[in-house]
């Protein structure tokens, strides 16, 4: 049978060299403004530079929020909320990349509230207002500037959960390829590997749609292509294009059909440890999960993973290729680790299997397959 679907694509993206110019357009109608962003992307890419002048230009009285980490936290939204209220915040603009755009857009959602930010992650209430965020995203991975979603971590009970509300896309989002030139050799691997398992995920969940397979299909194809070129040639803004163009298609990918086990085990992960970068955990555990996907949904990896796997045929007993030729493929644009490299051993697997299947279920329970806590734990073992 084929499936009925909801077609989402509420955010409205400028893309493309020098888009950011346009920003001025979205600015006359907001008096007081908070920029989000980290403490450096933000500045050496240029970004905030220009948002600044821009703001200047307009003599809009505005503040900057720069305590953004990886894997943003419960506490510094909180902050960031308590500083938006005093300063009679209207409008967000986030510049950076999913860590930003996620903080911005949980602060958005908060103001307007008494509440704390952790109601409104674990679902104990519906945000019935938020501020409008406009998103200049730094890098080529989250899909953040196109989705509802945010994800946040909680220090205390190691909790990273990603949560989405039809109010918490972004008013308008920027993605130019040439502010993503200074993003370090390292950051521009996990961020495509990031991207590249939204794709490969989106396109193997229970919600998968005609609509995601087809983004899917690009957007990986585009990523075998153009990473391997841009991690050889660091400055070349085509390859950027292609690789910040395939992050966007696989972020309306899961803003659609959503991620499942890879993203479920990998938030368990960084909020066990916020010190592994998010797209790095998705590359240690993707192509052992990713192995066991194909045994469920073999037709539909083999078209996507054929530009890295020729020899798949869809059968069931290829299964085995997958994992070596995902881990050939992540070798060989740079990416080597495992799970033990990160500090992660035998003794944190009980921790990681509970914490996975106790807070993780909405994102379990969208994998082809049964998942057990037996199957997490080995293979999180399979990963060290």
């Amino acid at each position: 049978m084929k499936p009925n679907f909801t077609l989402r694509c509420a955010t409205k993206l400028h893309f493309g060299v020098g888009v950011l110019d346009k920003i001025t357009n979205y600015l006359k109608d907001f008096n007081s403004i908070m920029i989000v962003c980290g403490k450096t992307s933000a500045r050496i890419s240029g970004a905030l530079g220009v948002v600044e002048k821009k703001l200047k230009e307009l003599n809009k009285n505005y503040i900057i929020y720069d305590k953004v980490i990886p894997n943003p936290t419960r506490d510094i939204v909180n902050e960031g909320v308590e500083l938006a209220r005093s300063e009679r915040v209207d409008l967000i603009i986030a510049i950076g990349g999913g860590s930003a755009i996620d903080t911005a857009k949980a602060i958005a959602i908060t103001i307007p509230s008494n509440e704390d930010v952790w109601i409104f992650v674990k679902g104990l209430k519906i945000p019935e207002k938020t501020l409008p965020v406009i998103a200049i995203n730094l890098t080529h991975g989250t899909g953040s500037e196109v989705d509802r979603y945010s994800v946040i971590t909680n220090i205390e009970t190691k909790e990273k959960i990603g949560f989405g509300y039809d109010n918490m896309y972004p008013l308008v989002s920027f993605d130019d390829p040439k502010l993503t030139l200074t993003m370090p050799k390292r950051q521009v691997i996990a961020t495509s590997l990031d991207a590249l398992y939204h794709a490969l995920e989106s396109a193997t969940s229970l919600e998968k749609t005609p609509y995601t397979l087809l983004l899917s299909k690009e957007a990986s194809q585009l990523i075998f292509k153009h990473l391997p070129l841009a991690i050889n040639d660091l400055d070349n803004v085509d390859y950027r294009y292609w690789l910040l163009y395939a992050s966007a298609i696989a972020g309306i990918a899961i803003d659609n059909s959503r991620t499942h086990l890879v993203h479920a085990m990998e938030h368990a992960l960084s909020g066990y440890n916020p010190e592994i970068p998010h797209g790095e955990g998705l590359a240690c555990l993707g192509p052992e999960i990713m192995k066991i996907t194909y045994m469920y949904e073999p037709q539909i990896l083999t078209e996507l993973l054929k530009p890295i796997i020729p020899e798949l045929s869809s059968k069931t007993e290829d299964a085995e290729l997958v994992k070596t030729g995902l881990v050939r493929f992540q070798e060989d644009v740079g990416f080597r680790r495992k799970l033990s490299d990160y500090g992660i051993s035998r003794d944190d697997i009980k921790e990681l299997t509970e914490l996975t299947y106790n807070s993780m279920k909405p994102l379990i329970e969208l994998a082809p397959f049964k998942v057990d806590k037996e199957l997490i734990k080995n293979i999180f073992l399979a990963c060290l």
